[in-house]
Parts: C-alpha cells; structure tokens; sequence
C-alpha cells in the first residue's frame, strides 16, 4: 500500500471481504492521461501464496467487466502495475 502511495495514489484496503482484492488503488490524473481505479490483489511472494477458490472468481468476474486486477508482492510490482495501467488506460482511451 505504501508503495502505491508514494507514487501518488490513494489507497483503500479491502482484505477483509471474502474473495475482494486487498486494495483499490486511486491513480491520479497524470498529464498523458486520466486518473483511474484498478484492484490489487497482494501477496507475500510470487508463486507462493495462490489465489483462493473465491478471489479467482472476483478476478473473473471482474475481468469480464473489464475492471483490471493485479497482483503484487514487491513495490517492484507496485510501479510495474501503475505504468502498466496508465499505458492500458492511455491506449484505450486514444
């Protein structure tokens, strides 16, 4: 969460219902583009800590409706997710 924060954004946590994603991340408006909400779905470890029965089927309803879902386990992750939907929102939007 901190590291989605000291990029700017606004972060709410949501571990607490079943099968949500931990955060919503806020991204704020960025001069290429618009500000945009996307989930994070985080984990100690890539490969370590698998999805649940009911986190997969948020990620898959939720790919259906085109909201998008990632999952981090580093603040690598982190600024890898952001530029990945900032470039995902610009292209769309164009």
């Amino acid at each position: 969460m901190s590291a989605f924060a000291s990029m700017g954004c606004t972060c709410y946590q949501m571990s607490g219902l079943p099968g949500f994603p931990d955060l919503v991340v806020i991204s704020p408006r960025q001069s290429d583009g618009p500000a945009g909400i996307f989930l994070v779905e985080c984990k100690s470890r890539k490969g370590q800590n698998q999805l649940t029965p009911d986190q997969k089927d948020f990620h898959m309803d939720a790919f259906a409706g085109q909201w998008p879902v990632y999952i981090a386990s580093s603040q690598d992750d982190a600024l890898d997710i952001l530029n990945r939907f900032r470039r995902s929102y610009v292209k769309e939007t164009l």
